[in-house]
């Protein structure tokens, strides 16, 4: 019986048969994308290993996993003819975003509305005010993302912007928790649903981040692809 091979380098938004296999060695669901939990699986074998915990699957890793390892080189991006611009699904990273961020705060109030309960006037004012603040800081978390993606910027500015913008959603989401609190809602299951969302957003911010550090396979594209799966309830 021939050897298990895993061809590669395999990183965050690559996808196929290979992926398919470590997933299956990594004990994660085998579907061939390398998203965010095939991510961590890698991270968490690599850290086990003593390995470097960069996530991504090289020779080392491999041998590791106990499978042979085939290096296959990353072609070289195909330059745009002169005269000519990038496809808008590239050329438009921020729009990509934004559109991702609207659908996600579309979800948030979708999953409060039917956790919570809302059977009064007031109870209905509450809501609202608490969709309010979440929606501010999701659109000054948005602002600082989109700032992060504009060209030549510094990497220290990259991840300052990130790391300002993650702490602007998630202060939009705690600020809402304690005005439902407040509103009579029941103070542990408005926590509970809240830390749902906050690891959801968490989530969605380390592919954005992890896309501008070209950390991902693919690029920009693949960037897409996994905000797009994260907005998935049946992705993975």
């Amino acid at each position: 019986m021939p050897p298990t091979t895993i061809t590669g380098p395999l990183s965050l938004g690559s996808r196929g048969p290979d992926v398919t296999t470590l997933q299956s060695l990594l004990n994660v669901k085998a579907d061939g994308i390398f998203g965010i939990h095939t991510d961590e699986a890698v991270r968490a074998f690599q850290k086990s290993k003593g390995l470097q915990t960069d996530g991504i699957v090289g020779l080392l890793t491999a041998q590791a996993l106990g499978v042979a390892f085939i290096h296959k080189p990353q072609p070289l991006p195909k330059p745009h003819p002169p005269g000519t611009v990038p496809p808008a699904s590239t050329a438009t990273p921020a729009a990509v975003l934004a559109n991702a961020i609207a659908k996600e705060l579309k979800r948030i109030n979708e999953s409060l509305s039917s956790s919570l309960t809302i059977d009064s006037d007031e109870g209905a004012a509450v809501f609202n005010r608490a969709r309010k603040l979440i929606k501010l800081g999701m659109n000054q978390g948005l602002v600082l993302l989109v700032s992060a993606m504009a060209p030549g910027v510094g990497a220290d500015f990259v991840a300052n912007q990130i790391n300002a913008a993650l702490q602007l959603m998630v202060g939009g989401l705690g600020s809402a928790t304690g005005e439902l609190a407040k509103g009579g809602q029941d103070p542990s299951h408005v926590i509970d649903v809240m830390n749902a969302l906050i690891g959801r957003i968490a989530r969605i911010v380390d592919v954005v981040r992890k896309t501008l550090e070209g950390q991902i396979d693919g690029g920009l594209r693949a960037g897409v692809r996994l905000l797009r799966d994260l907005l998935d309830p049946l992705a993975e």
